[in-house]
Parts: C-alpha cells; sequence; structure tokens
C-alpha cells in the first residue's frame, strides 16, 4: 500500500531486526523470549479479582459490568489487571473488543508500561489485535517517547491489511509533537494528504495542538485556514479554543480576541475554556478592563466560573497587593461550591506573604490542609521563604521538616531560603548545616547557593570561610555569577582586603563577566572607605573608557570619598559636572556635600547648599538635618543649630542619639540654669 511510503520515510532506520526484539515482534506480529527491548517489563503474575470464580452462563453479563468499570474511569491498576487475568482464563476467551476495554483503562491511567506488557501476553495466548488493539499499543509508545516503535505498531497494522484510521494518524501525530519534532509531524501530515487518507478534525486538531503546545501558533493558525479550505473541514470549539490559547501565551491578545469574534461569527459559543485563555491572557497585559468585560459576559452567557476562572482572578489581584479582594474571591469560590486547588492557595499565601500579612498566610496554610489539599513544593517553598524574611529562621526548619515527613521532597530553592534566612541572622554554622544536608536531600547547590553563603560569610566578615566556598565552587564546575563576586569585593574590602578584591575585580572576565555599575561602586565604595582616593578616582576614569557610564550612585561615592578625604575642591568640582552628563543629584549627593562642607568650617555654603537643594525639589532628609546640626554645634554655631534643629522638627522629624547627646552635653555644661535648657523642653517634651 501507498501508505507504507509514510512511515519508511520518517523511520530513522531501514527495518526491524531480531536484535531489536520488541520492534520486531510488533511488526511480525510474532512472539519471542528474548527481552532486549528498555520497554519490557519482567514477568509477573496478576492477581484475580475477589470472588472472580464465575458461572460460565453469565460471562456477557460479567463483561458487560467489566467495560463499564473500564469506561467509568474509576477503576484501579489493580482492578484492571485482574480483569485481565480473569479473562485469558475463560474459555473460550472473550472477543479482542473486551481486552480492548481494558488495555484502553490502562492507557488511561498512564500506566503505559502495563500496556506493553499485556499485548505481549495477548500473543501468547493467540489472541489477534485489531486496529484498536494497536492504536492503543502505539499511543502507549509515543507516550513514551518510542515514537519510533510507534511507526513500527502503523507497519504492522498495514502488514496486517488493516485500514489506519483517523486515530492511528493522530496518535503518530501527537507523539512527534510530545519528542518536539514538529516538522516531521507536519510531514506525516503532508503524506497523509498526498496519499488520499482521509484527514478528519481529529487529524488537524491533535496538529494544531502540537503546534500550539510547541510555541508554533502561527503555523497552527495557518493550518486552522488550510484545514478549511483544503480539508473542507470546520474547525470545532476544541480547536479555536487551542489556537485562542497559544495566541494569548505568545501575548497576542488582539488576535487571540479577533479569532474569538470569528468563532461566535461561526455560531460556535465559547465554553469556559475558551473563557479562561482570554481571562489569563488579558491579565498578563494588565488589560484589566477587558478582562472584566470578558468576565462579566461569561457569566451572562451563563458560563459557570470554573477552578481556573478563580486561579487567574485571584492571582492578578495578589500580585496587585490586593488580598483583601483575592480572600474574598476565595469566599465565593466557596459559597459557588467551586472547589479551590493548591493553585489558588499557593497564590494567596505568596500574596499575603508578599504584602506582610503573615498570620492570615499561616491561616489559609492550615486551611489548606485542613480542606485535605496537600502543600507541594511550591507552597512550602512560598511559606519557608516568607519565615525566614521575617527573621524566623528556626521556624521555617521546623517547616522543612514537616515537608521531608509528609514525603515532599525540598528542592534548592527550598534549602536556599532556609540557608539565607540563617545568613540574615548571623547564624552561619546553620546556614552551612542546611548546605551540607542538600545532596543527602537531593538537592543540587546551584550558583545562588554558593553565593548565598559566600555573601552571608562576608556579611559575618568571616573572609577566608567566604574564599574557601568560593574556590570549592568553582573545582566542582558551578561559575560564580556577578552576585559572588559582588559579594566577595564587598567583604574583602570590608575587611581591608583591597589588593585582594582589585583582583577578583581584573579576573572577572575569565570567568565571562563584565563588571556592571553595581559591582563598580562596591570596589570604588571599598576603596573610598579604605583611604585608596586616588585609585577610586583611577577606577571612576577606567569605567568611561571601558563604556560603563557612571550613574548618580558613583558620584555620590566618590563625592563623598573625596569630602571625607579633605579634598573638597575637587568634590565641588565633581558635583558642578553632573548636571552636563544628564544626571541630577539626588539627596544622598548633597547629603555628601553637605557633610563635606560642614567639616570644613564652610558653613554658609552648606546653607547655601540645603536651600538650592530644596529649589530643585530635593527635600532634605533626617540624615542631612541630623549632620548639620551636630557639625553647626561642633562649630559653636549654636544659635544656628536651634534653628535647624527648630526647621526639623517641624517637618517631622526626630533628633537621633548622636544629636540628642551632643545637646544633652550643650546644656550640662552650661550650668543648672542654662539658657539652652528651654529651648531643649520646647523641641522634647515631657
Amino acid at each position: 500500500m501507498m501508505i507504507t511510503r509514510v512511515f519508511i520515510t520518517l523511520l530513522p532506520y531501514s527495518g526491524a531486526t531480531k536484535n531489536n526484539a520488541f520492534v520486531y515482534q510488533i511488526q511480525m506480529g510474532g512472539t519471542t523470549t528474548t527481552t532486549t527491548s528498555v520497554l519490557f517489563l519482567p514477568s509477573f503474575r496478576y492477581k484475580t479479582m475477589r470472588n472472580s470464580a464465575r458461572d460460565l452462563s453469565n460471562r456477557t453479563q460479567q463483561e458487560n459490568l467489566m467495560i463499564s468499570r473500564c469506561k467509568s474511569g474509576l477503576l484501579i491498576l489493580d482492578d484492571a489487571l485482574g480483569f485481565f487475568d480473569s479473562m485469558t482464563k475463560t474459555k473460550p476467551i472473550p472477543s479482542i473488543s473486551v481486552f480492548n476495554h481494558i488495555l484502553g483503562a490502562i492507557a488511561n491511567m498512564k500506566q503505559y508500561p502495563y500496556v506493553l506488557s499485556l499485548y505481549k501476553q495477548l500473543h501468547s495466548f493467540e489472541i489477534r489485535p485489531d486496529v484498536c488493539t494497536l492504536n492503543i499499543l502505539m499511543n502507549s509508545v509515543c507516550h513514551l517517547s518510542q515514537v519510533e516503535l510507534g511507526f513500527s505498531v502503523l507497519g504492522n497494522i498495514i502488514k496486517r491489511g488493516y485500514e489506519p484510521n483517523a486515530v492511528t494518524f493522530s496518535t503518530l501525530i501527537r507523539g512527534l509533537c510530545i519528542e518536539d519534532r514538529v516538522a516531521q509531524s507536519m510531514e506525516l501530515l503532508s503524506k497523509i494528504l498526498e496519499n488520499g487518507y482521509p484527514c478528519n478534525e481529529v487529524i488537524y486538531g491533535t496538529m494544531i495542538n502540537g503546534l500550539c503546545k510547541t510555541g508554533n501558533t502561527g503555523m497552527a493558525l495557518w493550518l486552522l485556514r488550510e484545514m478549511e479550505r483544503k480539508g473542507n473541514l470546520k474547525p470545532n470549539i476544541i480547536v479555536y479554543n487551542t489556537i485562542i490559547d497559544g495566541l494569548c501565551k505568545d501575548r497576542l491578545i488582539d488576535e487571540a480576541l479577533e479569532l474569538f469574534s470569528e468563532m461566535i461569527s461561526k455560531g460556535l459559543f465559547p465554553n469556559v475554556i475558551t473563557c479562561n485563555s482570554l481571562l489569563h491572557g488579558l491579565c498578563n497585559l494588565n488589560w484589566r478592563k477587558e478582562a472584566t468585560y470578558i468576565l462579566q459576559n461569561m457569566v451572562d452567557c451563563g458560563i459557570s466560573p470554573d477552578t481556573i476562572t478563580f486561579n487567574i482572578l485571584i492571582d492578578v489581584l495578589c500580585k496587585e497587593g490586593k488580598t483583601s479582594e483575592a480572600q474574598s474571591l476565595l469566599e465565593v469560590m466557596l459559597q459557588r461550591s467551586v472547589r479551590p486547588n493548591i493553585i489558588t492557595y499557593t497564590s494567596l499565601i505568596h500574596g499575603l506573604c508578599s504584602s506582610g500579612e503573615w498570620k492570615d498566610a499561616m491561616r489559609l496554610f492550615n486551611e489548606m490542609v485542613g480542606r485535605g489539599i496537600l502543600p507541594n513544593v511550591v507552597t512550602f517553598n512560598t511559606v519557608v521563604d516568607a519565615l525566614c524574611k521575617e527573621g524566623k529562621a528556626r521556624e521555617a526548619h521546623q517547616l522543612l521538616d514537616i515537608m521531608i515527613q509528609r514525603g515532599e521532597k525540598p528542592n534548592t530553592t527550598t534549602c536556599n531560603s532556609l540557608m539565607d534566612g540563617y545568613c540574615l541572622k548571623g547564624k552561619m554554622d546553620e546556614a552551612t548545616t542546611v548546605f551540607d544536608s542538600m545532596l543527602s536531600m537531593g538537592c543540587e547547590p546551584s550558583v545562588v547557593t554558593y553565593s548565598i553563603l559566600i555573601n552571608g560569610y562576608c556579611k559575618n566578615r568571616r573572609i577566608n570561610d567566604a574564599m574557601k566556598v568560593f574556590r570549592e565552587m568553582t573545582l566542582r564546575g558551578v561559575l560564580p555569577d556577578i552576585a559572588t563576586y559582588n559579594s566577595l569585593i564587598g567583604g574583602l574590602c570590608q575587611v581591608g582586603q583591597v589588593g585582594s578584591a582589585q583582583e577578583l575585580f581584573s579576573n572577572m572576565h575569565s570567568y565571562g563577566h563584565s563588571p556592571g555599575l553595581h559591582t563598580y561602586s562596591i570596589l570604588m565604595n571599598g576603596l573610598c572607605n579604605n583611604n585608596c582616593l586616588d585609585e577610586a578616582v583611577n577606577l571612576f576614569q577606567e569605567m568611561e573608557t571601558k563604556g560603563v557610564f557612571p550613574d548618580i550612585v558613583i558620584f555620590t561615592i566618590l563625592i563623598d570619598g573625596m569630602c571625607r578625604a579633605g579634598k573638597i575642591e575637587d568634590a565641588r568640582g565633581l558635583l558642578n559636572s553632573i548636571s552636563a552628563r544628564g544626571l541630577e543629584p539626588d539627596v544622598k549627593t548633597y547629603g555628601a556635600m553637605i557633610g563635606g562642607l560642614c567639616k570644613e568650617g564652610l558653613l554658609e555654603e552648606a546653607e547655601d547648599m540645603l536651600m538650592k537643594m530644596e529649589e530643585k525639589g530635593c527635600l532634605p532628609d533626617d540624615l542631612i538635618f541630623n549632620t548639620m546640626v551636630r557639625e553647626f554645634l561642633q562649630w559653636n554655631e549654636i544659635k544656628k543649630a536651634m534653628q535647624l534643629l527648630h526647621d526639623m522638627v517641624k517637618r517631622g522629624f526626630s533628633p537621633d542619639a548622636s544629636t540628642t547627646t551632643m545637646i544633652v552635653n550643650l546644656i550640662a555644661s552650661d550650668g543648672p540654669n542654662s539658657k539652652y535648657l528651654e529651648m531643649f523642653h520646647k523641641f522634647f517634651p515631657k
């Protein structure tokens, strides 16, 4: 037959041999004792159902009962295997259609290896398969990512004189798409059409679904038009839903809405799947007005929102910080008897944790468990991360233990969150314990894992331990990223090892990293803090030659460094050059300059700069006021200091501990009848 050219063209081998036992068996329809195929299961005995002994006179009735159970979708694997065993012991052996129902039920359970093993047993009982049997077999091997064996089954169908049907071809197309072999699946469709085989909505629908799932939505839309033009077929709601969903996932919402309108104009009524796809696409683009319109029309048309609908809306509300509305929507779900699932609760818990509503998050977590919905690794990770950010690493660790007890495997993200929680609390030994236990839990440390540990050591000034971890990660083949370098450079500078920090900075290129603004700012800040101003200036100049243009943070660091080094003229010149670069000083820039001017006794200029920054719309913060009050007191400008203090309090700021101490010392030094006492009471009422 002509169709043989189809599968021969696509098969990556010329034919089956006895060296490939299972392929050979499928094509030749015989049996073999060789079990070289990886798909073979060890032989096993199937347990029969309890009370399986039956009167042969009731065989037809029992077969019908069994078929009914298979169709119900409630059958479990052991019962299905029991049915098979029972049917093979019946005399006479039932027709192949009975066995097809059993094989089909097992395939629906996704227990594909069992289908293969049972098919082998059919041969031993000399039960001849029909095209339905072979289609089920083909479906199973394709789902096991063995589409080549699927083509071997096609050869068996043809050899036995059967006509391949729509299920046969759609199964092969689906199998190719599962393996991301879209071009070959399109080639197969083309061959089917060329050779005159009937191509119905199922085949086109399967191909369109495969294209959409592999991100080829444009090709799917083209095939929809070809289906109508060449095949003279009318796409059904499933085909339209598939393409609409693909377009929405590709953020092509206008095209999706256009197809939605076309579908309605052709008399196809949208269902909840259609509406969910559109809602999800609209919400992803923040088209809230259009999403509300779709939702309203959905309800008006009698399309009941399902769990997915509510999940989409709850997720959007949580991401917008509208957790109260999201929780209200959960109540609506329950009132409508729409059962929330793990995604519903995980979205809500994540939203509440992100908003700092920890108590509500834990309440929902407990409610979820109480409803019999077991948290998955994503849910646990959300709660563990939130606990750690709240400074409750120990409680997070207890939750990790519960997670393991319940059989839910933690992943690298879980361990990273817990390690970060311990590092934030300065508990490096506990963080290291989690790190050491990762491999035993089946978690592979990532670059993020190593970076968290390195950052923790650096923050706690344990730079030798940080460098040890850095060397270990490179030996294990985990390449450091920018975050790793930033932590180490900052840590080395913090303990005064500026030379090592500069060397590490220079070596970044050998690992394929180019320092960006943040890395430059860390090193520059470290140089300034370690009295290496000349090297900081050189670094500033180097940035521009390498095409990294300084931002206001870099300028502020250097201005502050110059001021602290007493180079006020250089700082003033650098400040004046900022505007020419298209930047504007921020409150920190002005704060650094004002602090430098005050230290040099240039108090009037500092006051002028305070006025200047306000004129430019940059309002001073409490840090600037506290700095100026202290410096004015230091230079014995008591009256001006008190005026600044008055202005500061009027703006809603409070003196910090250092400023308060200086004022108290000033009053104490002036004696019990200090003229400053009344002013002090004014600013600090009892």
